[in-house]
């Protein structure tokens, strides 16, 4: 679709960017439902000017150095952002003068900073500071949580701790049977009410009204591709990601996600293809040696910017998915500037030295 808009906008001679500006839909034209947010027009501009996109020549093959074609190419991505039922125990153990804080839930940490955001989460709930904070994770016999999939774990686990945090105040609240004119924090009711422990647990479900809207991450991808004229050879020399997706909870933890996500889609566009045997079936790509991942020498220089969003609409904390948002619209970034780099469309990936030459 993104190629399909870059071909759009080469035909009628308009930038493709501006293209994309004039037709930013009000509202969702799949099921007629309004965004609970969209940051598409700000994740263009914004990754325009850092990208230096008004450098670009609109004219295909136009732009040579030494031997190789160069190409900049834009194209959007879009992931659904939703949250799953969840639930979560909070712990809270007070040792004189300390206040500590164990949280259970049945969640997941692929790498991906499950341990880290929660810890922060809970430490900006209860008023705890982090280090006294221990998340316990990764077990079935915990309480129940999502799966790490379908960009639904973050948001799911993080909305499940806060409501967690939020209930076991409201309960300590009520225990001391004070009204208070500033909301106290949980660290300053354990030790105001003289508490040795106290715990609780909650079980975490999607806004009521969450159905009525239609909620995304979304994103503006930009890549400057050198295409060698004689080998057909590309390379990707440059790529930046521009992420609209709610709250961020961890911006190092987010920008590894989303420049794996990057990296996964270069090989998409470039070097992954399974290859299947039409005798009796069988991959003829089995092996690293075979299906080709990119490596290190394969990936230019990776930049992400992440805009500003508020979403309350969408789930409590505003968080949106990034899991898989990362790879949507890489490879369509990057054979919108293969073909501004040698004024061939490649409809069909990878797109490899053959289809160029």
């Amino acid at each position: 679709m993104e190629s399909a808009i870059d071909e759009l906008a080469h035909t009628l001679k308009i930038d493709p960017i501006e293209l994309r500006l004039k037709n930013e839909p009000a509202h969702d034209l799949s099921n007629g439902k309004p965004w609970s947010s969209r940051k598409v027009v700000e994740c263009l501009k914004a990754g325009a000017k850092a990208f230096g996109w008004e450098n670009r020549n609109a004219q295909p093959g136009q732009n040579q150095v030494g031997e190789y074609l160069v190409g900049i190419g834009v194209a959007c991505g879009t992931y659904p952002a939703r949250q799953r039922d969840s639930s979560a125990v909070i712990k809270l153990k007070r040792a004189s003068n300390t206040v500590s804080a164990v949280v259970e839930l049945a969640a997941s940490d692929l790498g991906t900073g499950t341990h880290t955001i929660l810890a922060q989460t809970a430490s900006d709930g209860l008023g705890i500071p982090i280090n006294k904070i221990k998340i316990s994770i990764g077990d079935s016999d915990l309480p129940p949580a999502a799966g790490s999939v379908g960009s639904v774990g973050a948001t799911s686990f993080a909305n499940a701790v806060n409501d967690a945090c939020t209930k076991i105040t409201d309960e300590l609240i009520a225990k001391s049977g004070k009204q208070f004119f500033v909301r106290p924090t949980a660290h300053q009711l354990m030790m105001s009410e003289n508490l040795s422990a106290f715990e609780t647990r909650v079980d975490a479900k999607p806004l009521d009204d969450a159905d009525q809207f239609s909620s995304h991450s979304f994103n503006a991808n930009f890549a400057e591709v050198w295409v060698n004229k004689y080998t057909g050879m590309v390379k990707v020399a440059r790529f930046l990601a521009v992420t609209g997706a709610g709250k961020i909870l961890n911006p190092k933890t987010a920008r590894s996600q989303i420049i794996g996500g990057n990296v996964w889609g270069i090989g998409m566009a470039l070097t992954e293809e399974s290859v299947v045997d039409p005798r009796y079936g069988h991959f003829a790509t089995r092996s690293f040696a075979d299906y080709h991942v990119p490596s290190n020498l394969d990936i230019g220089t990776m930049e992400t910017i992440f805009i500003k969003e508020e979403d309350k609409r969408a789930n409590t904390l505003g968080v949106k998915g990034i899991g898989e948002v990362g790879i949507v619209g890489v490879a369509g970034a990057i054979a919108n500037a293969v073909f501004n780099a040698t004024g061939k469309r490649v409809r069909q990936l990878p797109i490899t030295p053959d289809k160029l030459l």
